[in-house]
């Protein structure tokens, strides 16, 4: 689906899970989500701040 406004177009996206962080958490839920629906796939989503993933996890030195 496309939406127009302000001479700018953009396109809206639709996901059944959206995943907030790409660290370990993130990646791993996203990874477990898509092997239990293997059978029956669902559309995930995971976004990230940064512009790699775990980016924020390896700022703030977690590990």
């Amino acid at each position: 689906m496309k939406q127009e406004s302000n001479n700018h177009t953009s396109q809206i996206q639709q996901y059944d899970v959206v995943i907030i962080g790409a660290g370990p958490a993130g990646l791993a839920a996203a990874c477990r989500l898509a092997q239990l629906r293997k059978d029956n796939p669902i559309s995930i989503c995971v976004l990230e701040k940064s512009n790699t993933i775990g980016r924020t996890y390896h700022f703030r030195s977690f590990i």
